[in-house]
């Protein structure tokens, strides 16, 4: 009953949202939460129990009742369970609700630098060998920390992004991600008791809190609990943001899968995909689950090749990919002409609307800036004038038109500083950029940084960790190379369906069982294109015994193929996983 009536909710939900109000985006809002609220009284009313609301002086003490858990050997005090209704007023006056997609909580007996227990939310995968720690951001001033929030009990790193941007109605709430073995996540809150001071081990800020709102919490009975606004003491800053590394020149179908079973930020060029690409579907699969996908427009290599771009291609293509990732975040490069200030002014200016259009749907809009008459604070300023928003990711050249340490100073001179910075095209190579970052880390500590650096083109090659890795998992998948295609579904295609193979095919499917005759081929070509094969393959091979051998001596080189693309995959995944290099290029 109680399945029922939820399903029904979120359909009236989704029914009552598409008769909002337009205009007033304020208006809007609260209209949403009200929308909310309704829905979720209206599931109460159905399957609540109507349990009392705690008194006033259990609020004020806390010792209301609460679930409690087990997770790999932690206690865990589940505050909000899944599936409640969390809702308040934002420091604006702006009401909010959230439904819970995991339970959420504080781990018993830890104590994070702030005096308060450490925070979690708890997952579907009980199993899960890492925790993730998102360095979230203050809403207002996305440049700043907020809190820290551990994401316990999911598979991957994107699963638990995908799970905390359920919680927040705006992505740049996420900032980095801290991945971390649950054996030494467990050392560390465990150890808080006592010693606080380990959680800022590795110059992290693995545990922090701020000033939390006002809130109220709806429980399943239909209790309402109200929690005060407060604040905690303030974490001191233990280090600088970690910077996001994207696997660039990711773009065939292989490299992608794999870095993608990894859970790490992949780049791709549209100088190498477009959408009858393989690879295409999976860019916007990857980014609804959370995932980070950097896209190149290919300036850069049209630049090397002396080629024009067009601009009006590489947007439209940016159109498409953030329609189909709708509820995912892409970082897509915006246009510019390399070496070139003026011109990459003026080509900026020109397709302004696009830009604002892919940041007004909350992608990130990475703006290349060059080196020319105005400085790059003066660049920066430019760039904002633009636009008309300073909500952008600043994407400084680091290749033959890189800027150097004196620009660095230069561009964080000004009074107002780019909040996210992006180097361009970086080698993956810490000592030749760790002083770059090193650099912005001193002169604007909260500003963060991203990168895209070609990792595969140093571990490709005779003797090299991806080449080998490769040729090891050939030869196991090569035992039973089968196992990556479906015969049976071969076997299909080849009697039923219609015009699918190719004449060749066909010929060579007709020689295999005996018919060598070119009309009697030919024949077998036209019955192909008409209603298929079925009646001429059981004449030639009453009992099947050659058809299927035929098959797959006709498809061996999809098959070996299949398990290239597979080697190849398993080793850039289990080459990721060997490094443990999750977020930080250059250990910042």
């Amino acid at each position: 009953m109680a399945v029922l009536v939820k399903s029904f909710a979120a359909d009236r939900y989704e029914r009552l949202l598409s008769r909002r109000t337009g205009g007033d985006p304020v208006a809007m809002a609260r209209e949403d939460v009200a929308i909310r609220i309704r829905v979720h009284n209206a599931i109460r009313a159905v399957t609540g129990d109507g349990g009392a609301a705690p008194t006033p002086a259990q609020l004020n003490a806390g010792n209301y009742q609460k679930h409690h858990t087990q997770f790999q050997g932690l206690d865990i005090t589940i505050v909000n369970p899944r599936g409640t209704l969390r809702t308040g007023v934002d420091p604006g006056g702006h009401e909010w609700a959230v439904s819970m997609a995991n339970d959420y909580g504080y781990i018993r007996g830890s104590l994070g630098v702030d005096g308060d227990h450490v925070d979690c939310y708890v997952g579907p995968c009980a199993a899960s060998e890492f925790a993730y720690i998102v360095h979230q951001r203050r809403a207002g001033d996305w440049t700043a920390y907020d809190e820290d929030k551990c994401m316990l009990g999911f598979a991957d790193e994107a699963s638990a992004r995908a799970a905390y941007l359920l919680q927040y109605d705006d992505p740049r709430f996420l900032g980095p991600v801290t991945v971390m073995p649950m054996a030494e996540f467990k050392a560390k809150v465990l150890a808080t008791r006592t010693r606080p001071q380990m959680i800022k081990a590795n110059s992290l800020v693995i545990f922090r809190k701020a000033f939390v709102q006002a809130y109220d919490r709806h429980g399943h009975s239909g209790a309402v609990i109200h929690v005060n606004a407060h604040s905690t003491r303030t974490a001191p800053a233990h280090g600088a943001p970690p910077v996001l590394s994207f696997r660039s020149g990711a773009s065939a179908p292989a490299d992608f899968r794999g870095y993608v079973k990894a859970g790490v930020p992949v780049g791709v060029s549209l100088a190498e995909i477009g959408p009858g690409s393989a690879t295409w579907p999976m860019i916007s699969a990857y980014a609804r689950s959370g995932g980070d996908v950097f896209v190149d427009s290919g300036a850069f290599t049209a630049f090397t090749k002396g080629q024009p771009v067009d601009f009006d291609r590489v947007l439209g293509l940016y159109r498409q990919l953030a329609d189909s990732a709708k509820g995912g975040r892409l970082h897509f490069v915006m246009p510019d002409v390399v070496g070139d200030q003026a011109a990459s002014f003026d080509v900026l200016t020109k397709h302004r609307a696009s830009v604002r259009a892919l940041i007004a749907d909350r992608h990130d809009a990475l703006v290349p800036i060059q080196r020319g008459q105005l400085s790059p604070s003066a660049s920066w300023d430019r760039v904002c004038n633009i636009l008309g928003t300073d909500d952008f990711t600043l994407a400084i050249p680091s290749n033959e038109v890189a800027f150097d340490l004196d620009d660095i100073r230069e561009l964080f001179s000004g009074t107002s500083r780019p909040a996210r910075v992006h180097l361009l095209g970086v080698a993956a190579d810490k000592a030749k950029l760790g002083s770059i970052v090193k650099l912005i880390h001193q002169l604007s500590p909260s500003t963060t940084i991203t990168s895209d650096a070609n990792r595969l083109r140093a571990k490709v090659g005779q003797g090299r960790a991806v080449t080998e890795e490769s040729a090891r998992q050939r030869s196991v998948l090569a035992d039973d190379r089968w196992s990556t295609t479906d015969i049976t579904e071969l076997m299909d295609r080849v009697l039923e369906h219609t015009n699918w193979l190719t004449p060749a095919q066909v010929r060579q499917l007709a020689s295999d069982l005996g018919v060598t005759d070119p009309a009697e081929q030919e024949a077998w070509i036209i019955a192909h294109r008409a209603f298929g094969l079925a009646d001429l393959i059981n004449d030639a091979d009453g009992n099947g015994m050659m058809t299927e051998h035929a098959v797959r001596g006709l498809f061996a080189h999809d098959a070996d193929r299949a398990v290239r693309s597979g080697a190849r995959s398993a080793a850039i995944t289990a080459d990721e996983k060997s490094e443990h290099a999750q977020l930080d290029l250059f250990g910042a």
